[in-house]
């Protein structure tokens, strides 16, 4: 009850607000509408949270049974899925606009290797 009163009443800060646009997408199927849109947003977060070692602690975190500590981790992994997703559906949709094959590989090769 604790962590949900706090996450009602604190302000909405940047992990918690694209994770809840992360989960938005999702459940409302519209991922593949705004993947071209929020790609380059999603890649800044992704990389500002690597650098800031947020990933990282994430993945350290273990089994941990704080509440604060699962939700954080949850919220981080809700938002490297999504960015995954929404690149992989930008691929797609590039691949069914591009008349070179190659480009497109080469794309999705290089989204791999992020």
């Amino acid at each position: 009850w604790q962590v949900y009163s706090q996450a009602m009443t604190d302000p909405l800060t940047r992990i918690p607000a694209f994770s809840f646009v992360a989960d938005l997408l999702q459940k409302t199927n519209k991922e593949k509408t705004w993947a071209s849109k929020l790609v380059p947003l999603f890649r800044s977060e992704l990389e500002l949270m690597r650098a800031s070692g947020i990933i990282g602690q994430a993945l350290t975190a273990g089994n941990s049974k704080n509440p604060k500590i699962v939700l954080r981790r949850t919220q981080v992994f809700k938002i490297v899925l999504a960015s995954v997703r929404l690149r992989v559906l930008e691929l797609e949709q590039l691949l069914e606009t591009t008349d070179s094959p190659v480009s497109a590989e080469h794309d999705a090769i290089a989204c791999y290797d992020e």
